[in-house]
C-alpha cells in the first residue's frame, strides 16, 4: 500500500439519475411531518426539463477519489444494458478503475427519477435495480486486499455483502469508512453488530438519530454517541455544519455557511463524506479534512446532478466536458 498515493475501493450502488423539473408544480410546503411535495391526481403537468446523468453513493465517492488523484476502484454488479454501459463509461472518463465490476446478463442498474424543486430540494423515486445477490455470480472483493481504504455505501440492503467485505478488509489490514443508506439502516440490529469492524462511520444527523434511536439535535453530541459504538464518526447537519468525533472522544465541530446559489442537493452528502476521506487517507488533520469536504459538497450544490460539481485537483483537469444529457 502506498502512503503517497492511497488506493481507495468504493463498494456500492451506481445509478442512472433522471432529473425532472416543473417549477409551477414542484414547490415544497409544510405538511404533516415536515416539508412535502403535493401533486394533483388526474391532471397532466407540463415539464420544464428532463436531464439524464449518473450518480449513486459509492460511484460519487469513487469519482471524488479519482478527481483528487487517488487510485480509485469501483465495485458493484451490472447488466449488459445501455444504462449499465453508460454508468461505467462515465466512471472510466474520470479515471475510476471499473475492471473488477461484475457484468452479468439480466441484471439492471438502479434508476432514480428526481423531482427537483426551484429551491434545489428534491423528491427521489428510486428503483433499486438488481441486488448484488440476484445473479449467479458474486462481486469480486479481492481488490479490497490491496487497498488502503474501503468506502462502503448504499449496498441495496445486502448486509451479508457488507460483512464479507469487512472480513476481507480486516484480513488485509484495509481501513473502512461506512456510510450506510436507508436500506442498511432499516436493519439496525444487524448493522450495529458490524460497526466495531469499521474505522469511520459517516452519516447525516437524521441517519444518526435513526441509528441511535435518539432525538438529539446537536451534531457534536450525535457524533460522540455514534463514536461510542466503536468507529470514529462524521455527522453532517446541512447548512448548520458538521462534527467529527474520533475514537478517543475528541470532537471537532465545523459551522458551515449557507449556500445561496443552490441548484440541486443530490449527492451533497456523498461529496462531503468522500471529500473528508480523500484528505483523511493522506493523513491530513481533521480540520483540513472537514474544510475540503465542505468545499466539495458546496460545489456539488451548484450543479445539476451528483457528480458534475465534484472538485478536481489541478492535475486532474478534464480533457473534455462531461455535461449531463438533456432529453
Amino acid at each position: 500500500m502506498s502512503a503517497a498515493r492511497p488506493r481507495m475501493v468504493a463498494l456500492g450502488k451506481a445509478t442512472t439519475d433522471l432529473f425532472v423539473t416543473c417549477p409551477a408544480a414542484f414547490v415544497p410546503h409544510l405538511g404533516p411531518g415536515g416539508r412535502v411535495l403535493t401533486l394533483p391526481l388526474g391532471v397532466k403537468l407540463d415539464l420544464d426539463e428532463i436531464v439524464v446523468t449518473t450518480g449513486g453513493n459509492a460511484a460519487n465517492a469513487a469519482t471524488t477519489f479519482a478527481r483528487q488523484g487517488l487510485d480509485s476502484v469501483f465495485l458493484w454488479a451490472f447488466g449488459t444494458d445501455d444504462d449499465s454501459a453508460r454508468i461505467l463509461e462515465s466512471l472510466e472518463e474520470d479515471g475510476v478503475d471499473v475492471s473488477h465490476v461484475l457484468i452479468e446478463p439480466g441484471r439492471v442498474p438502479s434508476l432514480s427519477v428526481i423531482l427537483l424543486s426551484p429551491s434545489g430540494e428534491r423528491t427521489i423515486l428510486n428503483h433499486r435495480g438488481s441486488r448484488p445477490d440476484d445473479g449467479a455470480r458474486s462481486i469480486d472483493l479481492t481488490p479490497i486486499t490491496g487497498a488502503d481504504w474501503l468506502y462502503a455505501s448504499s449496498l441495496a440492503g445486502d448486509l451479508r455483502l457488507l460483512a464479507d467485505a469487512l472480513a476481507v478488509a480486516a484480513a488485509a489490514g484495509t481501513k473502512v469508512l461506512l456510510s450506510p443508506a436507508g436500506s442498511e439502516l432499516r436493519q439496525r440490529p444487524t448493522l450495529l453488530s458490524l460497526l466495531s469492524r469499521c474505522d469511520l462511520l459517516a452519516m447525516n444527523s437524521d441517519e444518526a438519530r435513526l441509528l441511535l434511536g435518539s432525538h438529539e439535535r446537536d451534531a457534536g453530541a450525535l457524533a460522540a454517541a455514534v463514536a461510542a459504538l466503536g468507529p470514529g464518526a462524521l455527522v453532517t447537519d446541512g447548512a448548520r455544519g458538521a462534527a467529527f468525533c474520533d475514537t478517543a472522544g475528541e470532537i471537532t465541530v465545523h459551522v458551515d455557511g449557507v449556500v445561496h446559489d443552490v441548484i440541486d442537493t443530490t449527492g451533497c452528502g456523498d461529496a462531503f463524506a468522500s471529500g473528508f476521506l480523500a484528505r483523511y487517507a493522506q493523513a491530513a488533520d481533521v480540520g483540513e479534512c472537514i474544510a475540503f469536504a465542505t468545499a466539495n459538497a458546496k460545489n456539488v450544490l451548484r450543479f445539476l446532478g451528483a457528480r458534475p460539481g465534484i472538485l478536481r485537483s489541478p492535475s486532474r483537469a478534464p480533457e473534455r466536458s462531461a455535461a449531463p444529457a438533456s432529453v
